[in-house]
């Protein structure tokens, strides 16, 4: 009994030890990390297209190649050091299939990348670009901006030189953005969005 006890205890910890393989490009990962993705592709096997995707931003560029991974499948991947130079930010990308004469874009989206904490020299700021900016439009409304917060852009102008009556424009444009962030995120973690739903009985 023992004995298998034991046999069944080294299973169950090679069983674990297996690395799910996600089969569609990531919503998220964290700069330094390996990212690794197959994709079921029946109308483009691999054997006859090559898969690839191509992620971009205002500032980056950066993509993975798919190689036939001899299930039908196709195996792209992103390696540490690629991901490593990859700033933070929401990248869109588009994932095309290609022969030699022919190329298909047949899927777009958009993934995030998080900091890696573990080469901050220093502390980090973590608030999106729409928290940012709302922060930095309140100090100026308030009279107790920062010189960060004064060299804040609205477009092609400072947001100290914004008469007062945009600001208070911009303040409830960029509050809108920041709460579709808040409940978007309480979703992403499984709870309610936080919006009050109003009944008109």
């Amino acid at each position: 009994m023992l004995h298998l006890f034991r046999w069944a205890v080294r299973r169950k910890r090679r069983v674990m030890a297996v690395r799910l393989i996600p089969t569609a490009e990531p919503e998220s990962f964290i700069a330094g990390d390996s990212v690794e993705w197959s994709l079921s592709l029946p109308d483009y096997l691999p054997t006859v297209w090559t898969a690839s995707v191509v992620f971009v931003n205002a500032s980056k560029q950066f993509g993975a190649r798919g190689y036939d991974y001899g299930d039908g499948t196709h195996r792209l991947r992103l390696e540490p050091a690629i991901t490593a130079l990859i700033p933070a930010g929401v990248y869109a990308w588009q994932r095309y299939v290609s022969t030699a004469t022919d190329r298909l874009c047949i899927a777009q989206g958009s993934t995030r990348v998080s900091p890696n904490f573990a080469t901050q020299s220093s502390g980090i700021d973590m608030r999106t670009h729409a928290r940012r900016v709302l922060d930095a439009i309140e100090a100026v409304l308030e009279n107790r901006a920062s010189e960060d917060d004064s060299y804040v852009m609205i477009g092609a102008t400072q947001i100290t030189k914004l008469p007062h009556a945009d600001l208070l424009a911009l303040r409830s444009q960029y509050r809108r953005e920041v709460a579709n962030e808040t409940s978007a995120e309480r979703i992403a973690l499984g709870l309610d969005s936080g919006r009050t739903v109003r009944v008109r009985m």
